[in-house]
């Protein structure tokens, strides 16, 4: 048997969006963006990637695989719709740009460009239980069902407990079974650790106008309000902004220092990544 070990080295990051979209700044509409930071979980893993972490493994003693860190259900909202788990994928949020209450029903239609057909995926959420599909009218594929009490989210497979969510006053937590997996600690109204020590683990907290990310990310503000600016530490020192966004309550634009990046045009019915002239992802709320 082969033996794949996995090496823990946490590479940068891979730019998922693809950013050569030429975006006019000045005509655009921006209103005064929200900055905050609150632990959160994400089921249904609807997102759009801007920032998606990689990794390295080892095949054999020769070869070297580099594949991407899964996303993680637990982590950050970030302002309105942006959200980083705890693998640091940076993400935005495509559930908050539709308006989609956690446990509601809904029927969702992905179409990715430019395969189309062959990529399309449509998405289920009826009675509590989250399925997905290849085709709008054949047989659905149950992701989980979910029961939500208390502050408690009970996550099932066909029925069998597979784990919960646990969200009081002490922070977020997600138990399997057996034991305890991710673990977001409060420790003070701002500030956040995956350990009960607050001096160890991951720590994470907002401090004014910044976001602070452990030592991967800051958010922040622009002067005058109207943009968020995401910069990346790397050999702790702090680098030149990845992205800015700026946002009104139909389209978002997400760019970088060349002003190249992407337009998300979005609303309740539909949410629709647009790259260069076409469309490169879409979301569409089915009756």
């Amino acid at each position: 048997m082969k033996t794949i070990t996995i090496l823990l080295l946490l590479l940068p990051f891979a730019l998922q969006a693809q950013m050569n979209r030429k975006i006019n700044v000045a005509h655009f509409d921006a209103q005064t963006v929200n900055l905050s930071l609150k632990p959160a979980y994400d089921l249904y893993g609807l997102r759009i990637d801007l920032v998606r972490q990689t990794r390295e493994v080892a095949v054999n003693d020769s070869t070297k695989e580099e594949i991407e860190e899964d996303n993680r259900l637990i982590g950050f909202n970030i302002g309105d719709f942006l959200f980083m788990d705890l693998n640091f994928n940076l993400s935005i949020r495509v559930d908050h740009l539709m308006n989609l209450a956690p446990g509601s029903d809904f029927k969702l239609k992905k179409s990715d460009w430019p395969h189309r057909r062959t990529d399309d995926v449509f998405y289920q959420m009826e009675e509590g239980v989250f399925s997905y599909s290849y085709r709008e009218k054949s047989r659905t594929r149950e992701r989980f069902n979910m029961e939500m009490h208390d502050g408690i989210v009970e996550v099932y497979y066909k029925k069998r407990p597979q784990f919960q969510l646990i969200e009081n006053e002490e922070g977020l937590m997600k138990k399997n079974r057996w034991s305890w997996d991710d673990r977001i600690y409060r420790h003070e109204p701002d500030f956040y650790s995956t350990s009960k020590n607050p001096k160890r683990g991951y720590r994470f907290h907002q401090a004014g106008d910044q976001v602070h990310l452990h030592k991967t990310f800051i958010v922040t503000t622009n002067s005058a309000g109207d943009a968020l600016e995401i910069y990346h530490w790397r050999k702790n020192r702090l680098r030149k902004p990845l992205y800015s966004i700026r946002y009104n309550q139909n389209e978002i634009i997400v760019y970088n220092r060349r002003h190249k990046g992407m337009i998300i045009n979005y609303s309740p019915e539909k949410v629709e990544v647009l790259n260069k002239r076409h469309c490169q992802l879409r979301y569409q709320r089915l009756p």
